[in-house]
């Protein structure tokens, strides 16, 4: 009997034991895991109890801010759907996006947040948060989603000097207040397609096709006919227009299909290999290129080399690798916070944006710059008067009768700035809506 008695009691000490320790893992290990879930219940109430901090514009525009209603905190949207993807929300039931995501410990005035701040909460017994500073220009994103209008689609816009994002705008878009409703409708307004979208990039995709040529020291003449047939499909130039002879930079400068697609068949590895360098670079910050052969279908590799069929990319990875092009080389991660500051504005922390390489000839970059400027002056996008400006129209036919319109480009008119463009599902009318929307976002100045 005395043997089962010490025996249970050992069973006993043992679960208690192991019960403790699981509660002390959950209590600190697994609660930083837990953090920012929806399981993890100390985070659901210090929204309501804790005053987050606001966030501004680059020119100290009030964007989101948070109020005190019926003895709890609410966050307050000053701009209701505007800012719905680059910020983000903070919902009790869903959590946090975006900014409000990546920036929730600043915004609780917890962990990354200033000493200050975490120092003057202890003080006064308060709960209170940073501020944050974003480098958009309020200005500039109120004109994106203007010149968007109704249509789906994106606007990004970047400083080449910094990485800043000076403009992110996705529509549809949503209502920060009210995520029920949109998680329970048929609309995609909740997808970001500034970084997240999956589109076919069409002729933009020209732009790597191009560097992948002149990394091969490629740049044949070929009598163009307006159409080629390789393999069991046949490609033809926009209109079926026939260009004759043509080498790399009249082919670019008109977007010739025909050029393009004979060269991605025929060395499909080498555009696959440069494509996954720069994606790979490129796919820290947002979705990036996707690319998928077919071994032995020579038209789905050809169709390939001009943005089509089995190729993705989002308008932020178009973005990045236009800024590459005027750049000479290099990108700058986008940087979306400029600083963040404590409580009561005295202390400053700055964020730093990485400048990241490629790994191809600085004056293949700059052959490219300079057949983007002809683009403008004299190639497909001639005649929409647009200033110091360079960029790539494309075209991408989509399965069902509709179409993604593009424009990348850098201005130089007011400010330098990368605009990339994307207006999609739509009905082709041999206007390029993604042009005029650049033009608009162009002429603006940034003040810094």
């Amino acid at each position: 009997m005395n043997k089962r008695i010490n025996f249970l009691a050992l069973v006993f000490i043992i679960a208690s034991i192991i019960a403790i320790l699981a509660m002390t893992f959950i209590a600190g290990v697994g609660g930083e895991y837990l953090k920012d879930s929806k399981y993890d219940t100390r985070t659901i109430r210090s929204y309501e109890i804790v005053k987050r901090g606001n966030i501004y514009d680059r020119n100290g525009e009030l964007i989101n801010s948070t109020d005190y209603v019926d003895g709890k905190y609410i966050r307050k949207y000053n701009y209701s759907s505007l800012y719905a993807h680059a910020i983000g929300y903070m919902d009790k039931k869903y959590g946090t996006t975006a900014i409000e995501k990546t920036f929730d410990d600043v915004l609780q005035g917890r962990g990354s947040a200033s000493t200050r701040t975490k120092l003057l909460n202890k003080i006064y017994k308060e709960k209170e948060g940073d501020h944050l500073i974003i480098s958009i220009d309020h200005n500039l994103q109120k004109i994106a989603k203007e010149a968007l209008g109704k249509e789906s689609g994106a606007v990004v816009v970047t400083d080449p000097n910094s990485g800043e994002v000076l403009a992110y705008y996705s529509s549809p878009t949503f209502d920060e207040k009210d995520i029920e409703s949109e998680n329970n409708s048929e609309s995609s307004g909740l997808l970001d397609r500034v970084k997240n979208a999956r589109y076919t990039p069409g002729s933009v995709f020209k732009i790597i096709t191009a560097l992948d040529m002149l990394e091969n020291n490629y740049n044949e003449k070929i009598i163009d006919k307006g159409v080629v047939k390789i393999g069991e499909g046949t490609i033809s130039n926009a209109g079926g227009i026939r260009y004759g002879e043509i080498g790399l930079k009249e082919a670019f400068m008109h977007s010739t299909n025909t050029y393009f697609a004979e060269y991605a068949y025929k060395n499909i590895n080498s555009l696959v290999e440069t494509t996954n360098i720069i994606s790979d670079l490129i796919s820290a910050s947002c979705n990036s290129f996707g690319f998928k052969i077919e071994k032995g279908n020579d038209f789905s590799n050809a169709i390939a080399g001009i943005g089509q069929g089995k190729i993705t990319a989002s308008p932020l990875a178009i973005n990045m690798i236009t800024q590459a092009v005027y750049n000479g080389g290099y990108f700058y991660q986008p940087k979306m916070v400029s600083y963040s500051w404590s409580r009561d504005f005295k202390v400053r922390k700055e964020y730093k944006s990485n400048k990241v390489k490629l790994p191809f000839e600085k004056k293949h970059f700059e052959l490219i710059k300079e057949m983007m400027i002809e683009v403008v002056d004299s190639g497909t996008a001639k005649g929409y008067g647009l200033k110091k400006s360079g960029g790539k129209t494309g075209t991408a036919e989509l399965a069902n009768n509709k179409y993604n319109y593009w424009f990348t480009g850098f201005s130089d008119e007011n400010n330098p700035k990368i605009i990339t463009v994307v207006v999609d599902n739509v009905s082709y009318s041999g206007y390029n809506k993604a042009i005029e929307i650049f033009k608009k976002i162009s002429k603006q100045n940034i003040v810094n």
